[in-house]
């Protein structure tokens, strides 16, 4: 049996590139990309093993109809692999579906708590340690004794009608006078940074903008709101997070500090939520990782602020994670024993 050596080498160059493009990472593609890729392979492992046979078997011949066509010899070889490939790609895929166990994505699996008890953990700065950052659990409206809550809002500076569930509609609530039914009488916050803002919308992304607690003062002991922009509103997107989250932090505590100068007394705490995190669809791990590098930051610098303690607002269990994760791995902090309240010092 005499083989064709160049149609073996043929064969075994198509082998090669079926399986590079089978076996390459395919996460990142698209699925038109995945398929054109997976297509392109099946067609070179078509093409090499039909090589293989008639460099051994010259002779061999196969036939066939298809769309009409009348093939044969080795037209009628790659045909039926070709057919044969969707339906065996398909059980490969099945197979690995099923064999993925929970553990293999253990992101995809968290479950989603509220935390509904209120704890806080500091973290001091080395070399300046009454300046530190904090993680509080719990609903905000149980923090207490807190100068400055910011509220993370969208470019228009337009605050939430979701009033039970998100940070900018609670803070609305919160600082809106009500009566008896608990029905908003008179939207204190609201209507200030409207009128602030009035005929200057949209901002631009990271602008921060001060104005009063409203009820908030008598209820929280709150001193002041800050607003920033830090989601985009798009009509064809929706919300989504804008990528300047860090100035977005460096902004707040800088309008905090300028507000505080027409204070009697400096502001020494802020509290904020994770910007963007909620209908801007942002990264809570990344989210947190670039605020408490910020707050950090912050402390640093300024040494002239009057800010002492940066707290971050952990609602939930994965709000908490991220923002626990963050601050261990930021340089320079030290973890306090934990505490079961807030407070001005």
């Amino acid at each position: 049996m005499e083989v064709n050596l160049p149609i073996l080498i043929v064969a075994a160059v198509f082998l090669g590139l079926s399986i590079f493009h089978m076996s390459g990472d395919m996460a990142k593609l698209s699925t038109f990309q995945r398929g054109a890729r997976i297509s392109f392979g099946w067609l070179c492992a078509a093409l090499a093993s039909t090589l293989v046979i008639f460099s051994f078997f010259p002779t061999t011949a196969m036939s066939g109809q298809a769309f009409g066509f009348s093939l044969g010899g080795a037209a009628a070889f790659v045909l039926v692999i070709l057919l044969a490939a969707p339906s065996l790609q398909r059980k490969i895929s099945d197979l690995d579906t099923a064999s993925s166990t929970p553990a293999d994505h253990p992101a995809e699996i968290k479950e989603l708590k509220y935390l509904s008890a209120q704890e806080t953990f500091r973290y001091a700065i080395d070399g300046s340690p009454d300046r530190a950052v904090c993680i509080i659990t719990g609903n905000i409206n149980l923090i207490v004794d807190v100068d400055v809550w910011v509220n993370s809002e969208n470019t228009q500076m337009r605050m939430s009608e979701r009033l039970h569930e998100t940070i900018s509609g609670m803070i609305r609530l919160y600082g809106a006078e009500r009566d008896a039914a608990g029905h908003i009488v008179k939207d204190i916050i609201a209507d200030s940074l409207a009128e602030k803002v009035a005929g200057k919308t949209p901002v631009q992304p990271a602008v921060a903008i001060a104005t009063g607690p409203g009820e908030l003062r008598r209820s929280n002991n709150v001193r002041a709101i800050v607003h920033v922009a830090a989601v985009q509103v798009d009509d064809d997107l929706g919300h989504r997070q804008l990528p300047v989250i860090d100035t977005c932090v460096f902004n707040v505590l800088q309008e905090a500090d300028r507000a505080a100068a027409e204070d009697e007394t400096p502001f020494r705490s802020v509290v904020f939520p994770l910007f963007g995190t909620g209908s801007g669809r942002g990264d809570l791990e990344s989210t947190a990782r670039v605020m408490i590098d910020s707050a950090v930051s912050y402390l640093r610098r300024k040494e002239d602020s009057g800010i002492r303690d940066i707290y971050f607002s952990a609602w939930t269990n994965l709000a908490f994670e991220a923002l626990h994760g963050a601050a261990k791995a930021a340089p320079g902090l030290k973890q306090e024993k934990k505490t079961g309240n807030t407070g001005r010092k």
